[in-house]
């Protein structure tokens, strides 16, 4: 009993005063619990109770799944699946993402980005769609974020071949950038890589964690579609850049929220 009631003790010193040191010269003197009175083991177990709250480590406070899915967002700067960006927090966190979360939340993002508006409010970042590159309709299977850069946002004939590369580039990146922070969390994303690379040229059928391969792999893809995927946005950009109201940019045009369609420029696609 003496180890515990040092420790108990020395927690406790600067709260406790002469009761503590009375408490505790008491205990001392005992034998065994049993040679207490009610009143000495009620003051114990408060002391105890008080080292304990003292002596617990403070839990990380638990970000909100939409932060969460905003933060990955950022890292892969291209719109992805609710699937994607739920392996991705889990890859970096090591905790389980409810991907469904993401497509409940948006029409309250949705509510929230129009109140911002209507107070002159610069919005705050939001969930939102992708956009088809025709008439910057909302691709709902998608998510972006509702700051990106007009271009970014839209989903062109070739933009998904110049998008797996990058998501898979921005993965190893981040594994990079945590190999020196959390070494679990790294070897995580470099998983994931492995996995995203499946499919793509030069990868092969299989997972592998060549790191060096990987990088390879994403940037001959890259080339391949990049510059045509970027021409093709940037038209979309400037076609979606004529509708009358900036909601139409940000969450997708359709004939209920204008009055008319989006004019086409001449020799778009």
């Amino acid at each position: 009993m003496s180890a515990s009631l040092e420790t108990v003790t020395d927690s406790t010193d600067d709260d406790g005063g002469d009761e503590h040191t009375r408490l505790f010269a008491t205990l001392n003197k005992a034998s065994s619990l049993d040679d207490l009175t009610d009143d000495e083991l009620a003051d114990l177990a408060d002391a105890v109770r008080t080292a304990r709250r003292r002596n617990a480590k403070p839990r990380a406070p638990r970000l909100p799944q939409r932060a969460l899915a905003l933060d990955a967002l950022s890292v892969l700067e291209v719109p992805s699946t609710p699937r994607l960006v739920a392996w991705l927090v889990e890859a970096r966190s090591g905790s389980p993402f409810d991907a469904k979360s993401l497509t409940a939340g948006r029409r309250d993002d949705r509510n929230a980005w129009e109140r911002e508006v209507a107070a002159g409010r610069t919005p705050t970042p939001k969930l939102a769609p992708a956009l088809h590159h025709e008439r910057c309709e909302p691709v709902r299977a998608l998510v972006t974020v509702s700051n990106w850069p007009l271009e970014w946002r839209f989903v062109t004939p070739h933009s998904p071949r110049a998008d797996h590369p990058r998501t898979l580039l921005a993965v190893l990146h981040e594994a990079e950038r945590l190999s020196e922070i959390d070494q679990a969390a790294s070897e995580r994303l470099t998983k994931l890589a492995a996995r995203l690379a499946v499919g793509l040229p030069g990868a092969g059928g299989a997972p592998g964690e060549d790191v060096s391969h990987l990088f390879r792999v994403a940037d001959e893809e890259i080339n391949r579609f990049g510059e045509l995927a970027e021409e093709e946005r940037a038209q979309a950009a400037a076609r979606a850049q004529m509708l009358p109201n900036e909601v139409d940019r940000v969450w997708g045009h359709s004939p209920r929220t204008t009055s008319s369609a989006p004019p086409r420029r001449a020799g778009a696609r």
